[in-house]
């Protein structure tokens, strides 16, 4: 009796998760930017889960100088929040999320080249202050797009089905990181992290959205693309 409860649970959010999905791949602005924000999540968890090694391992660094350099992301992140309003009436909505992915991506490269503290610190701090805000304005428009075409009692489902993803994405990142890491090196997987993410706004740049400059006024928008 007492997982009875449990059981109707998770056939339901199955059910809301599969349906959510199925409204992001039918609605074009929806599809795009999911897809998109898989690449994101696939590739910074690609990053994430072997540049603490890479640092460690391969350049030497003690624990306690690295920590100390990653924990000045949040900074940076609370600065694209600022900015990203300004970022986005001076581009436009797409095209201010096909930036922020480009910045992001490209940003992530020179960690491939990095050699000794000084020059693994400089990009380290590039990447947070800049990459960081970059994303942090794409996340904001991705969830304004979605709060303005996505009707009202589809939201539960489709950011259910966006969360679905994410987690996706973020897992499968952590395995492939392992896996290639292995074959191709520390320095090659971070740059396969990066090339993911610009491989992200490039598609973007090639959908409906690099012609979107304001929020739709309408649940259903049509764009030609």
């Amino acid at each position: 009796l007492l997982g009875q409860p449990e059981q109707r649970h998770q056939p339901r959010m199955r059910h809301e998760i599969v349906a959510g999905l199925s409204h992001m791949w039918r609605q074009p602005l929806l599809r795009a930017t999911a897809l998109a924000s898989t690449a994101l999540w696939f590739g910074f968890s690609i990053v994430g889960t072997i540049i603490s090694l890479f640092a460690l391992k391969e350049l030497g660094f003690e624990a306690g100088p690295l920590a100390m350099i990653f924990a000045v992301g949040g900074v940076s992140s609370l600065l694209g929040s600022v900015l990203a309003g300004r970022v986005t009436r001076a581009l436009g909505v797409g095209p201010a999320m096909i930036a922020g992915l480009l910045v992001a991506g490209l940003l992530l490269m020179p960690l491939t080249a990095a050699q000794g503290h000084g020059a693994f610190a400089a990009v380290c701090l590039l990447v947070q202050q800049l990459g960081d805000g970059a994303v942090t304005v794409f996340m904001i428009n991705e969830v304004s797009l979605r709060q303005t075409i996505v009707a009202p009692g589809l939201m539960g489902r489709v950011n259910s089905s966006a969360e679905f993803l994410r987690s996706i994405a973020r897992l499968a990142g952590v395995l492939v990181a392992g896996l290639e890491g292995e074959i191709i090196g520390l320095r090659a997987t971070l740059g396969l992290g990066g090339v993911v993410v610009t491989l992200g706004a490039i598609f973007l740049a090639c959908t409906s959205l690099r012609s979107l400059t304001t929020l739709p006024a309408s649940a259903t928008p049509v764009l030609n693309g």
